[in-house]
């Protein structure tokens, strides 16, 4: 997986293994055991699935947050060159 540049890749990863995490043990009547198929298909769409997903908006807000270059007070007739 490629991490986005300005992200934290130890925060995205850590958010990503919760939402894996809560997700299985929330599905699961067993999360600790994947020998039925239902267990490891659970374990397939929390972790492999839904995990990565949600974990890209916090991740995507830290990218896309308010920074110098989109401030409200920044002219919009002249950009300086690092913002554009």
């Amino acid at each position: 997986m490629a991490d986005v540049a300005g992200a934290d890749p130890f925060r995205h990863h850590c958010s990503e293994a919760l939402f894996a995490a809560g997700g299985v043990r929330w599905l699961s009547d067993a999360p600790t055991r994947f020998d039925t198929l239902r267990r490891v298909v659970v374990f397939i769409i929390a972790a492999v699935i839904v995990a990565p997903f949600l974990s890209s908006f916090p991740d995507a807000a830290a990218v896309a947050g308010p920074g110098p270059c989109r401030s409200p007070a920044r002219s919009k007739r002249r950009v300086s060159a690092r913002c554009s």
